[in-house]
């Protein structure tokens, strides 16, 4: 029989003293003293650098007689081995036994070991070649060939905008513990996305192609190649339609213009109107999800309308009554800007040039004109 059954068998004996609670006592002496014992022998594996051998010892402890020293070193364990997250639940267990500055000391302490790595992103997209924009900033392309897009984040949560054409998928990624985080997403029309998911069902203009109508007003500054004549300006019209297929962060399309304006006779000598009918290719480079680089070049006829007999534009010509057409070359280069769903602005100044005329009166080289039109429209 031990020394301690026999005192426990002693101790029971004695009249007035209850045997179950005597028992109870024992055993948690008992059970204090292993506890102990268990803990020296794991803060010596702990001192020799040991610390996988010591986590369980420690836990052995913890389990005999449950104390906050445990925890701490338990945790500190997996820090030093750096196991961040298992670190991270363990110092929590410990914060919650303790009160005042030492507990909003090591809460801060939790919060540098949680966020305070940065983390490997690394996202897969089906299909590839999709436009990638994390917190609002672009970051690049998916792969086309099917391998990851790799990426560092900063620990926190961050908001992830994936786009595909017609197609915007935004989800909530969290980087913590300075551990990598994958992330595999498909076309949401290829699947029924989780709950985390958020899909759009009315993506931004600028997240794709497609059918688009225009309409504009601004200003057009014509000058006519004449000694002594200054270019003045007026009105311009403008209405338009096109199409556009996205290609990464670029938008291919073609778009067909018709656009007026008018000139005050101090412009061209007498009151003259152009109209000019125009169609060709147009290219958006995609700057943000929301705004862009857009360049035009179009190609048409310009037909002059109206034309007072006295204009310095007929002057000397044959015929000084309806139209004339002449050769029109439009290039122009701007910025677009989609606010709201379909809406889209565009400030998009053109170079509108038309070679001389046969008709024209002699010293007239050609009909150029600046134009300022600020544009808005409507994408499908």
């Amino acid at each position: 029989m031990t020394l301690w059954r026999l005192l426990l068998a002693i101790v029971v004996a004695l009249p007035g003293v209850p045997a179950a609670a005597t028992a109870e006592r024992l055993d948690q002496t008992d059970a204090q003293r292993q506890a102990v014992a268990l803990f020296q022998a794991a803060k010596q594996l702990f001192s020799s650098g040991e610390y996988q051998a010591a986590i369980p010892v420690f836990e052995s402890s913890h389990l005999r007689s449950p104390h906050p020293n445990n925890l701490y070193y338990i945790a500190e364990c997996y820090r030093r081995m750096g196991s961040r997250r298992l670190a991270h639940d363990y110092y929590l267990r410990y914060a919650q036994r303790l009160n005042g500055e030492r507990k909003r000391d090591l809460l801060v302490k939790l919060r540098e070991l949680r966020w305070g790595l940065v983390c490997r992103f690394e996202l897969q997209t089906e299909p590839g070649g999709a436009l990638v924009e994390v917190d609002g900033r672009h970051r690049g392309l998916s792969p086309l060939d099917g391998t990851a897009l790799s990426l560092t984040l900063t620990g926190g949560m961050h908001e992830l905008r994936v786009v595909w054409g017609s197609s915007l998928v935004t989800q909530h990624v969290s980087a913590e513990f300075g551990e990598p985080v994958r992330l595999r997403l498909k076309r949401p029309r290829d699947l029924q996305p989780p709950s985390e998911l958020t899909t759009s069902p009315t993506p931004p203009a600028t997240a794709a192609g497609g059918v688009e109508v225009q309409a504009s007003v601004g200003l057009a500054v014509t000058s006519l190649g004449l000694s002594g004549q200054t270019a003045r300006a007026g009105l311009d019209l403008e209405a338009g339609a096109g199409y556009g297929w996205r290609l990464g962060r670029f938008v291919l399309g073609a778009q067909a213009a018709l656009t007026y304006s008018a000139n005050s006779a101090e412009s061209t000598g007498g009151a003259t109107k152009f109209l000019a009918l125009l169609a060709g290719p147009e290219a958006r480079f995609m700057l943000r999800p929301r705004l862009w680089l857009e360049l035009r070049l179009q190609l048409g006829v310009l037909l002059v309308l109206d034309a007072d007999p006295a204009s310095v534009l007929f002057a000397g010509a044959t015929m000084v009554s309806g139209p004339f057409g002449l050769l029109a070359v439009r290039p122009a280069v701007g910025l677009g800007w989609a606010p709201w769903r379909g809406l889209t602005l565009s400030f998009v100044p053109a170079l509108h040039w038309s070679p001389r005329h046969d008709d024209f009166a002699p010293g007239v080289k050609q009909v150029l004109q600046l134009q300022m039109p600020l544009l808005a429209g409507w994408r499908w």
